[in-house]
């Protein structure tokens, strides 16, 4: 592995660290008695201060260290969940995030004076300019390890620690010096190096760990306090910890106290991850270690008075995660396409064998089915390869919330609900833009100052929700604000001025509300940084279109606002419903199927110019697809009606009118879009079996306007009772 490949993995580790320290801060946002949250920031910095060093990104390693100590000062207050410095120090989080990209892509670093002095005049006097106390390391080889165990021991247990970093361990920003002094607080402290394996110069790897240590601990403090300050190296050293040893006998002789240590894992094979020198991961800023001497014994380490908040409080949350690879996603994606490849392949065997044989139980049909199961099992395998959850975008939008309050004067805090929902890596990419919009929308012209929410009995801090899940095949993205809702008389007046509706024109609620997606429309009174431009939700509406998915919007004055959006969970493989019409072939989502009807012409009623046809008491509206598309006029109608009863988006259900179903199987999906622009009633195309082109067609668009409920939420469903 070459530096640059190093270099990657660090910046990719970054990005997890970041999320951390977002997902702290949000944690603390709504319950500041989650003090673990201060100390899990706390490591992320430092791990991303120490891999930065080791890299040499001196801008970078400053100014994260600068973060790191206000941080160190806030996580040993006595209630460090409320201190009033952590929005301070969430902002020079945000800006580390932008120093860390600058430094990956090799662009200017940002200026970072403004918030060193802030930070600064925040933690003055908290922080002193004298460097800590270093703990000088003498090489001393295990074997003379019973040299030490003679000395006159105070009272208290005795502690026997090995520990032999992998170099992972120095990689994340660890180092021995630490965990010297977090011991050294609970008790008397001698340490001896071993460097025993420490090669000739000749054979030296800088891409392996060599060096060990055994810190002797003599404490009257609980075993588990002792416990809780070693256990933050698990995984990344192999330790042993023993206690009461008998004279004369050496560390290594002494039993493991498995108990304690339940779990520790070598992590042996992750030396390769690393090209950077042992002395570079060693000697990280501020925190050097000493050179390496001829063996002698350390002096004991006198204990040190004890901080208001015990070392053991950093000791981080233990989780069970599963084993991860880090794969590009150009691979995925030629995979994906090959994948589609195989689809349509497939179907064109099944095309020419079903024109071959009438026996669905020869060997061949057989077969046919078998392939058909494993390319079923392998897509799905292969999209779950692209899946994704939501919660890194998600993450991101804190910083939006963050940066508008700021600059509008506003209180509001974002909550997430289904950060976890999973959707294909491209949706995921495409939703930052509208997002970010949508939230910052939500803000200014939303959530209303802090003395307006009081006068109106709400809290001075609003809530911006953000919400994922599935819904009918689909993954639905909400933001939903707890603001003062759409102003439509303000919205009808503005779009009259500008020229977009008709002086005078009678608009639906639903379709003022959806006002706010015509181009260049803004009812902003003056620019700001955050609106005013024209520039927004249209955007929105387009990238979301983009994906293949829609936005709908609804409002509740004085209460609030809420935008969906609507998007498939990929972008590659549809399973579809095969239908004909006036001779044309099209794809209906599967997805959007409740279920398939064969009815006689004459079951179809007209009430009030709107074909109808019952099913199970109910009226459901009637939409023929040939006569919608232009093939065939609006009375010509096969005598024998075949009916896909389909339900959009938003609850609505209609009957489809065709000619007949033709099965159903996967399809791949071709975007129209980049060739021949957007196409009413049509989200994508396909190509079949045969070679055949078929479209896909887009059931919301379809209901939403051949029955009018432009972005209407209510059901299309409707009772005899209410049309008698």
């Amino acid at each position: 592995m070459d530096l640059d490949s190093i270099k990657v993995t660090f910046f990719q580790e970054c990005a997890d660290q970041l999320a951390e320290v977002e997902q702290g801060f949000m944690t603390l946002q709504s319950d500041p008695e989650e003090v673990d949250c201060v100390h899990a920031i706390f490591r992320a910095i430092h791990s991303i201060k120490g891999g930065a060093g080791a890299f040499g990104f001196t801008e970078l390693v400053e100014f994260a260290h600068k973060v790191e100590n206000g941080l160190d000062v806030i996580r040993n207050e006595a209630d460090p969940g409320r201190d009033p410095r952590l929005d301070l120090v969430a902002s020079a989080c945000d800006l580390l995030s932008d120093v860390i990209a600058a430094t990956r892509d090799g662009g200017e670093i940002p200026d970072t004076s403004e918030f060193v002095t802030k930070l600064s005049e925040a933690f003055a006097g908290d922080i002193s300019d004298e460097p800590e106390p270093e703990i000088e390391f003498d090489a001393v080889p295990i074997d003379l390890a019973p040299l030490a165990l003679e000395e006159a021991e105070p009272a208290g247990t005795t502690h026997i620690i090995t520990i032999k970093p992998t170099l992972a361990f120095y990689q994340r920003g660890n180092d021995v010096q630490k965990l010297a002094r977090n011991l050294a607080d609970l008790g008397e402290l001698s340490v001896e190096t071993d460097s025993a394996n420490l090669p000739n110069l000749s054979t030296f790897d800088s891409a392996k760990s060599y060096l060990s240590f055994t810190l002797r601990l003599v404490t009257e403090s609980p075993d588990d306090e002792v416990t809780d300050i070693v256990e933050w190296c698990e995984g990344d050293c192999e330790i042993t910890h023993s206690t009461d040893a008998p004279e004369g006998s050496a560390p290594d002789d002494m039993p493991d106290l498995d108990n304690l240590l339940a779990g520790f894992e070598t992590a042996e094979g992750e030396d390769d991850e690393a090209e950077s020198a042992v002395e570079a991961a060693l000697e990280l800023p501020g925190e050097p270690l000493a050179a390496i001497e001829p063996a002698t014994e350390t002096p004991p380490v006198p204990a040190a008075a004890k901080d208001p908040a015990p070392a053991q409080k950093d000791k981080p949350a233990t989780l069970k995660t599963s084993p991860t690879i880090r794969v590009e996603s150009d691979r995925v994606d030629r995979l994906i396409n090959l994948m589609g490849e195989a689809v349509i392949s497939q179907a064109m065997l099944a095309q020419s064998l079903s024109t071959e044989m009438d026996n669905r139980d020869s060997p061949s049909q057989n077969m046919l089915r078998e392939i058909e199961r494993l390319m079923r099992e392998i897509q799905e395998s292969v999209m779950a390869i692209r899946a994704q959850p939501v919660k890194p975008v998600f993450m991101r939008m804190s910083r939006i919330v963050r940066e508008a309050c700021s600059g509008t004067g506003k209180k509001a805090v974002l909550a997430l609900e289904g950060e976890n929902t999973e959707v294909d890596t491209t949706v995921i990419e495409g939703l930052s833009d509208p997002l970010t919009h949508m939230i910052r929308n939500a803000i200014d012209h939303g959530i209303e100052t802090p003395e307006d929410r009081r006068a109106k009995g709400k809290d001075e801090q609003g809530t911006i929700k953000l919400s994922a899940c599935h819904q009918s095949g689909r993954i639905v993205v909400s933001v939903e604000d707890d603001g003062a809702g759409l102003n439509r008389e303000r919205l009808v007046q503005k779009a009259t001025e500008k020229g977009i509706i008709e002086p005078g024109a009678e608009l639906s609620e639903s379709e003022i509300d959806n006002l706010i997606f015509a181009p260049g429309f803004s009812t902003a009174e003056q620019l700001t940084d955050l609106s005013g431009r024209g520039v927004g939700m249209d955007v929105v509406r387009q990238s979301i279109q983009a994906l293949g998915g829609r936005v709908s919007i609804s409002s509740n004055p004085g209460h609030g606002t809420q935008i969906r959006l609507s998007l498939p969970l990929t972008l590659a493989i549809l399973d579809g419903m095969v239908v004909r019409a006036a001779d044309e072939i099209f794809i209906v989502p599967l997805s959007c199927v409740l279920e398939t009807l064969s009815v006689a012409r004459d079951s179809i009623h007209d009430i009030g110019g709107q074909p109808v046809v019952k099913v199970r008491d109910t009226l459901v509206p009637v939409i023929n697809i040939a006569a919608r598309l232009g093939f065939r006029t609006m009375d010509e109608m096969p005598e024998k009606a075949t009916l896909l009863i389909v339900e959009s988006q938003s609850g609505a259900s209609a009957a489809l009118l065709v000619d007949q179903f033709d099965g159903q199987q996967q399809f791949v999906i071709k975007s129209l879009e980049a060739n021949f622009g957007r196409v009413s009633d049509v989200s994508a195309a396909t190509i079949l079996g045969t070679g055949r082109i078929a479209l896909i067609l887009d059931v919301d668009e379809i209901l939403e306007t051949a029955l009018g409920l432009r972005q209407n939420n209510s059901s299309l469903l409707v009772t005899e009772r209410a049309v008698a």
